[in-house]
């Protein structure tokens, strides 16, 4: 392996934030997928009004809500194969798969490899495409279609299931977005 590579990737890892260790973060609880939405639209507002966002993790604001977006789409339309964990991942997410419906998801937890790239957020996108992203997707919900796809992670949820899960998700991302 070349080593100018092997020295760019410690680079890169020496300058990622260690998520779990930012206190610098908002508090939010969601209860329902409008609350998300609701609160997308609030930090929209205000950049609008001409606040700017800042991101106290390793994304941009557009990169955690183009997150949030893909991973609710993924759970109507399915996820790519490239999502799936190796199995020992997928063992304990399956004993895990009814806590993460009703605990905050502690920061911290680094996806690796494929999976990390199937998950990732658009590397470019803007604030206006990821809210867009966000919208569309929430309104596809609206108009009745279901979250019927199955985790690669965790297994098989409801319609409902993932309502709670995409709240818990949520709630992890875009408590480090917050305006400067």
């Amino acid at each position: 392996m070349d080593l100018d590579f092997l020295a760019v990737c410690a680079s890169v890892q020496s300058t990622m934030i260690k998520t779990g260790k930012v206190t610098d973060r908002r508090a939010i609880r969601f209860g329902r997928m409008e609350d998300i939405l609701r609160d997308v639209h609030g930090l929209n507002r205000r950049v609008e009004d001409g606040a700017t966002l800042r991101g106290a993790g390793n994304w941009t604001p557009a990169q955690v809500v183009d997150h949030v977006a893909k991973s609710i789409g993924f759970s109507i339309d399915g996820f790519p194969a490239d999502a799936t964990p190796p199995l020992p991942l997928r063992f304990i997410g399956r004993m895990l798969r009814t806590s993460v419906l009703l605990k905050p998801t502690k920061a911290g937890i680094t996806l690796k490899g494929k999976v990390a790239a199937a998950l990732a957020p658009e590397p470019n996108v803007t604030w206006g495409q990821a809210v867009t992203r966000m919208t569309n997707v929430m309104s596809r919900i609206q108009k009745g279609e279901r979250m019927t796809a199955s985790s690669p992670m965790f297994g098989r949820y409801s319609h409902e299931e993932w309502n709670q899960f995409h709240c818990r998700h949520a709630e992890l991302h875009l408590s480090f977005v917050q305006p400067k």
